[in-house]
C-alpha cells in the first residue's frame, strides 16, 4: 500500500524534466519578393527578398540579407519592419519597407535579441562578420566624420576606433570622358561602315539584401593578426583595425605516463 504514493512522487519529480526538456528551433523561412523605395531616391523602385525568422513554427520577425553564423546554436541576421509610413491626414495606411536592428538568434532557447553596435547605421555602412566580430562605418560625434569601428558582441564599446575622413564626403574623383571617335566612314552608296549603333540594356533592379549603402561597402579579414581592413570608397585608401590577436591554434598534447 506503501508503494502507491511512492509512484505518485516520482511521476511530479519527473514531469518537470520533461517539460524542461522542450526542443525549440529557429531558422530562416523562404523568400518573399518585396519593393523597396528610398527617401534619397523615391522614384527608385528595388525588388528585394526578405525572409521570415521563424521561432519554434511562428514568425518572429522579417529579416534581410544572409545570416552569419556566430556558433554551432547562434546567429547574426538583419531585421527588416514593414512600417506605416501614412500620415495622420493620409486616407489609408501605406507601408513600407526599412531594415532595423541585427539580432542575435539563439537555437536552442528561441531567443531573439536585437543587438547594441555603437554608431551603425545600415543605410550609411554595410556591417561584417567575422567570429564574433563586426567590422563597419559609423558617423562621429556631431555628424561630423565618418568613422571605422571594430566591436565585439556583449561590448559597450569598440575594441579598435579609427577616423577616415571628414564628414560628409568630398566629391568622388570622376574619370575623363574617352575621346569621342571620328565619324565612320560613308561609301559612295551612302552606307556607313562603323559599328552598329548600341541598344542600353534593361536592368533588372533586383537585391538579395538591403540596398547597398554609398560608403564602407568593402571589408575584408585577416586571421593573424586579427584585423579587418575597411575601404570606404573606390578612390580611397583602405583603413586597417587590428586587434593583434594571436590566431587560434589547437591544444598541445600532453604528455602521458
Amino acid at each position: 500500500m506503501r508503494l502507491a504514493p511512492l509512484f505518485a512522487l516520482s511521476l511530479l519529480v519527473a514531469i518537470p524534466a520533461f517539460a524542461k526538456a522542450k526542443a525549440h528551433t529557429a531558422a530562416v523561412g523562404k523568400a518573399h519578393v518585396v519593393t523597396w523605395a528610398t527617401a534619397e531616391q523615391p522614384t527608385v523602385r528595388l525588388s528585394l527578398l526578405v525572409r521570415p525568422l521563424i521561432v519554434d513554427g511562428l514568425r518572429k520577425e522579417w529579416v534581410v540579407g544572409e545570416a552569419h553564423q556566430i556558433t554551432d546554436h547562434s546567429f547574426v541576421v538583419l531585421q527588416v519592419q514593414h512600417l506605416n509610413d501614412a500620415l495622420p491626414t493620409d486616407p489609408a495606411p501605406h507601408f513600407i519597407w526599412q531594415t532595423g536592428a541585427w539580432l542575435l538568434v539563439e537555437r536552442n532557447t528561441g531567443r531573439v535579441t536585437p543587438l547594441h553596435l555603437p554608431g551603425f547605421d545600415p543605410a550609411l555602412s554595410n556591417i561584417s562578420w567575422f567570429r564574433d566580430y563586426a567590422a563597419y562605418c559609423s558617423l562621429g560625434a556631431g555628424g561630423r566624420s565618418l568613422e571605422a569601428d571594430l566591436v565585439e558582441l556583449g561590448q559597450r564599446k569598440p575594441l579598435a576606433h579609427k577616423k577616415i575622413s571628414d564628414w560628409p564626403l568630398p566629391a568622388e574623383a570622376k574619370p575623363e570622358p574617352p575621346p569621342t571617335p571620328p565619324p565612320a566612314p560613308v561609301s559612295p552608296l551612302g552606307i556607313h561602315h562603323g559599328p552598329a549603333p548600341r541598344v542600353p540594356s534593361i536592368i533588372e533592379r533586383m537585391n538579395t539584401g538591403a540596398p547597398h549603402p554609398a560608403v564602407c561597402g568593402a571589408i575584408e579579414w585577416d586571421r593573424d593578426p586579427l584585423r579587418a581592413v575597411i575601404t570606404p570608397r573606390q578612390d580611397m585608401p583602405p583603413v586597417s583595425l587590428e586587434l593583434g590577436l594571436p590566431a587560434a591554434t589547437p591544444d598541445s598534447p600532453q604528455p602521458t605516463d
